[in-house]
């Protein structure tokens, strides 16, 4: 993965290359090295342009950063804001960096106010968030956090490995508007930063696989029969992939993902998801591919 334009490449990157991303929740290192970042902006009064500490001689002229009403509009808007010092979960974090980026401007010094000793501010909206951004992926991608602020402000989940990079690019022509829409959601989902999302992406997939097998045929069986014949005439691997159709429909009905059933389990950790997903997409991918649904 090539460095992110205006941010710094430090040696190990320039030896070793960046590090993988390959940690999903937001550690108390990289929490602190986030809130510092925002603390330092709004010390230099990157918030002014919208949140204006107004000088006494002349209110509609901002000298800085009316912290108090940040801080009491990122807690309407992120309303599961644990406060600055408290490690939250990786969808409240990600909350937090696109308010702060949404009302991110880079302030410069318009004038000086020598009676008060403070400067007066001008703001430019695109440079303060090109900045913050190039900062706040800074801080992920040494840290190995499978995150990245977006050029709109938004943050995204890394899919850093082939099978990602086939779910982010696939474009589905099933020639079936409720499958194309399950998969899409499901691919959405995935991507998706909240590990609770992730976890309805398993559902959609699980949806898609079923909807699927009556592409062909309404049978279930003699349509998934149809499929997997397009996808490979050498026996042996005809069966494996034979035992892995029935081995995915065994997840969906054992796990709680296409029953709600209390005696079934859930799959809460988001490594698991992550696997079991990527393990669904990839037979998906398979047969889309052969049977001619993939643009």
């Amino acid at each position: 993965m090539a460095p992110m334009a205006g941010t710094h490449e430090y040696f190990t990157d320039r030896e070793f290359g960046p590090r993988a991303p390959t940690h999903h929740e937001i550690s108390e290192t990289t929490w602190r090295g986030l809130t510092t970042l925002v603390r330092r902006s709004i010390s230099k009064g990157n918030f002014g342009n919208t949140f204006p500490d107004g000088c006494p001689d002349s209110p509609s002229t901002c000298c800085g950063t009316d912290a108090n009403a940040l801080n009491q509009t990122l807690q309407a808007e992120v309303p599961s804001w644990p406060g600055w010092d408290t490690v939250p979960d990786v969808a409240t974090a990600c909350d937090f960096l696109e308010f702060c980026h949404r009302y991110m401007a880079l302030a410069s010094i318009s004038s000086h106010h020598g009676f008060y000793k403070h400067d007066h501010f001008r703001f430019d909206v695109a440079a303060g968030q090109e900045e913050f951004r190039a900062d706040v992926n800074l801080l992920l991608q040494r840290n190995g956090i499978a995150l990245r602020m977006t050029d709109e402000g938004l943050m995204q989940r890394i899919l850093d490995d082939p099978t990602g990079e086939a779910v982010r690019r696939a474009v589905f022509q099933t020639c079936d508007d409720v499958l194309d829409r399950l998969l899409g959601e499901a691919r959405t989902k995935f991507m998706s930063p909240d590990p609770c999302i992730r976890q309805e992406a398993l559902e959609r997939a699980w949806d898609a696989w079923e909807r699927l097998k009556t592409v062909k045929d309404q049978d279930k069986k003699r349509g998934s029969t149809l499929l997997l014949d397009a996808c490979s005439a050498e026996p042996r691997m005809r069966a494996v992939l034979e035992a892995e159709a029935k081995a995915l429909t065994e997840i969906g009905n054992d796990f709680r993902i296409r029953h709600s059933e209390t005696s079934k389990p859930e799959i809460v950790d988001a490594e698991h998801v992550d696997f079991v997903f990527q393990r669904m997409f990839a037979m998906l991918l398979l047969i889309l591919r052969k049977n001619g649904m993939l643009a």
